[in-house]
């Protein structure tokens, strides 16, 4: 679903790379880089810009071996944050 909905960015706006960024969401027992390895290839957003991971902290109740986390994707750029926003004002009149 998220390389999808990178693919799609890509493919309805002119996207600058370098304006792309990411934060993963792991538990604090999760290895941080090979996460971030993974999501890097999942996204072809490179590690240098993901920010600070969020650990969520461990209950001790169980550990999710294999577990990659969540990712949120962020695209810093106002005139598509604008384009993105009447859209859904016309969607949403609409449905």
């Amino acid at each position: 679903m998220v390389k999808t909905f990178v693919k799609l960015l890509h493919l309805s706006f002119p996207i600058e790379e370098r304006k792309l960024r990411a934060m993963v969401q792991i538990h604090e027992y999760h290895n941080d880089v090979d996460t971030k390895k993974f999501w890097s290839e999942i996204t072809q957003i490179p590690v240098g810009q993901f920010s600070k991971s969020y650990l969520k902290p461990h209950t001790g109740k169980r550990i999710r071996d294999g577990y990659q986390g969540s990712i949120r994707i962020r695209y810093y750029d106002y005139k598509i944050a604008l384009e993105l926003r009447a859209f859904y004002n016309v969607l949403a009149q609409i449905i």
